[in-house]
């Protein structure tokens, strides 16, 4: 059994799951995570690393400026991503989060503890597509003092009676 097979074993049996997580003719594997993620695995450099990915999104339509900077700044020094790199798929126009791991680095746990931060920021990134208002530009804030205004004016005008 290779490295990378011994890798999904162990994540099958932290996960509690009965069944095994095979590679398929292709070299991939997936795996669920509670029905909100679908975490791909797939062998890379001649079977020698790990490629892990997942679509967190499909890329906004309008203000996509906005989007892509964020993006780009997330994927600075993989601050934000936790060395995870966010791209985009233009075959399906969606978000994807991916990460190389190379199994002679990292321990079993340290691929457990990679795969926990992995799927927080592909969680996270999830939601900001969700949430965060991409199609729609922000209003403009008026300060208050403007709003009181005209009620200002109208008494100024009719005390002048």
């Amino acid at each position: 059994m290779s490295k990378l097979d011994q890798m999904l074993q162990g994540l099958a049996a932290s996960s509690g799951m009965s069944s095994a997580i095979d590679f398929n003719e292709h070299g991939v594997a997936s795996f669920d995570v509670d029905g909100k993620l679908n975490l791909c695995f797939q062998k890379a450099r001649e079977n020698q690393a790990l490629q892990i990915y997942c679509a967190v999104g499909l890329v906004p339509v309008m203000n996509r400026e906005s989007f892509y900077r964020k993006a780009l700044e997330a994927n600075l020094f993989g601050a934000d991503t936790l060395g995870s790199v966010l791209a985009i798929d233009p075959e399906f126009n969606e978000v994807v989060l991916s990460q190389l791991v190379d199994p002679n680095l990292v321990s079993d746990q340290d691929f457990l503890n990679l795969l926990d931060d992995f799927i927080g920021v592909a969680l996270d990134w999830r939601e900001k597509l969700n949430v965060n208002r991409w199609e729609l530009p922000q209003a403009p804030q008026i300060p208050e003092k403007t709003l009181a205004a005209p009620t200002d004016m109208a008494a100024h005008f009719m005390n002048r009676a």
